[in-house]
């Protein structure tokens, strides 16, 4: 079994979830087996208070956008995926810039080809390696 990689703190930035998340049910990408699609059921189960929200099976994060809590570590067996968030937790700006060159060629078989066919570093540490 893996190490577990982890996400604690709420970045230098300093922004609040509520003002970067819309408050519908959502997840940062889709992942089989994801809980988005459980949160009505498993909703009455989470406890109304709590200190810190200890998240092992990060997946899209549905369960962490649905409670919004103050303080959560964060956890996932996929290195990628915890980055992923890291990048939107500590870079969102310098994201959606890089983000943003792909716009144009959204509908772009080619673009999108070219862009898969890429072979990314072993471990992605930060955005300014995948600009």
């Amino acid at each position: 079994m893996r190490e577990t990689d982890s996400w604690e703190g709420t970045g230098p930035t300093g922004v609040r979830l509520d003002e970067v998340v819309p408050s519908q049910n959502i997840s940062l990408s889709q992942m089989g087996g994801g809980k988005a699609q459980l949160i009505k059921q498993l909703g009455p189960s989470f406890p109304e208070e709590f200190e810190t929200y200890f998240e092992p099976f990060l997946g899209g994060g549905a369960v962490f956008f649905h409670l919004r809590p103050e303080k959560a570590i964060l956890s996932d067996t996929n290195a990628e995926l915890v980055n992923a968030f890291q990048i939107v937790r500590d870079d969102l700006e310098r994201l959606a810039d890089a983000l943003e060159r792909h716009y144009p060629h959204r509908n772009s078989e080619a673009h999108f080809y070219r862009v898969r066919k890429q072979v990314p570093p072993r471990k992605w540490t930060s955005l300014s390696q995948r600009d």
